[in-house]
């Protein structure tokens, strides 16, 4: 786990490591351009579809570009993943079976880290 590594256009950038991972993943995050005091924001997860950090980013780049943090006041979160099923505990896969809660807890921590994520950030729906 790490702290925000850097910056890069408005957008934090995260590196997360762990057992479930084959490689450091990065985690983009978008924060709407003015935060309130003591404001807690909503998050919203922009899911990639293929691994790599280019697909996360390429997600957050396209909510940032229709102006989604600013507009709706949320906290936009692309998480980048290198192992399949990265969205789920593996069904069959010992080395699997905890990948999603791991995947959750790490993410729910680093955006808790640098953003006044309200709770509901912790439970996607």
């Amino acid at each position: 786990e790490s702290a925000p590594v850097r910056r890069e256009g408005g957008v934090i950038i995260h590196t997360l490591s762990g057992p479930y991972h084959d490689g450091p993943n990065e985690l983009h995050v978008a924060l709407p351009p003015t935060l309130e005091p003591g404001r807690q924001y909503p998050v919203l997860y922009v899911l990639p579809v293929y691994p790599t950090a280019k697909a996360a980013a390429a997600g957050l780049a396209e909510a940032r570009a229709l102006n989604i943090p600013e507009r709706y006041g949320v906290i936009c979160v692309a998480p980048a993943f290198d192992r399949m099923p990265w969205y789920a505990d593996h069904p069959t896969d010992p080395q699997g079976q905890e990948t999603r809660t791991h995947q959750l807890s790490r993410i729910y921590l680093a955006i808790r880290g640098c953003a006044p994520a309200s709770a509901s950030a912790d439970s996607p729906r």
